[in-house]
């Protein structure tokens, strides 16, 4: 969890030089991180060089799950915003900049999306997504044609946003559930001018997983039998 200094933003990260010397570029004002480590293997050198950064605050949670760290991550929200953001990522230079343009926007949205660089085992980049133009008229509509919530691409109001959207993950596919929730509940979306994120390694998105179509059917079923 990232923690900008004065007024606005926290993004929450996994332990990792590079990304958090991306979130430092990323906004204009100093920020101040909070890391969440979760399980109990990870890398000595690699906590000790965050437990010796003067804006870092780390904490370590025994719990080996993604979807955990991002929820005790969350519960550390003290701000009006909040992103996260995975260790084999980073942002752009401006990049949460240019999300909070968006967010502090007339519109005032509590969601804006964006799209990112994803770089393959060749090094050649392509673009997370080919479209994000539909996501804000209609964005639980446009899960069913794509993934459009990932890991990174998000910045969030954290009224509009709480802690129990981050419970109940689906395994493997924590992003799209928080998705359909989000769109079930019919946020408010913006989509800002992309992309802001660059995803480092070649690796498979946790939205893209097999079933997917059959999760969100499952999920309209039950978001169905739940009472408004």
């Amino acid at each position: 969890m990232v923690v900008r200094s004065g007024r606005w933003s926290q993004v929450s990260c996994d332990c990792s030089a590079d990304p958090i010397a991306s979130i430092r570029k990323a906004a204009t004002a100093p920020v101040r991180l909070i890391v969440v480590v979760n399980g109990d293997r990870h890398d000595p050198a690699a906590c000790a060089w965050l437990l010796a950064q003067p804006d870092v605050h780390t904490e370590f949670v025994p719990q080996p799950s993604l979807a955990n760290a991002v929820l005790h991550g969350r519960r550390l929200v003290t701000t009006p915003y909040f992103a996260t953001l995975d260790d084999d990522d980073a942002f752009t230079e401006g990049g949460l900049d240019q999300r909070l343009a968006v967010m502090e926007s007339a519109a005032q949205p509590d969601l804006v999306v964006s799209n990112g660089v994803r770089r393959d085992v060749n090094g050649q980049d392509s673009p997370c997504y080919d479209t994000l133009a539909d996501v804000p008229g209609a964005p639980l509509a446009a899960l069913f044609r794509r993934p459009w919530l990932n890991s990174g691409n998000a910045l969030y109001r954290s009224r509009s946003i709480g802690i129990e959207y981050f419970e109940d993950p689906h395994a493997f596919a924590e992003w799209t559930w928080l998705a359909f929730k989000l769109g079930g509940r019919r946020q408010a979306h913006r989509r800002s001018r992309g992309p802001d994120l660059r995803h480092l390694r070649h690796r498979r998105f946790a939205l893209q997983v097999r079933g997917l179509r059959e999760i969100l059917h499952a999920a309209v079923r039950a978001h169905a039998r739940t009472p408004a």
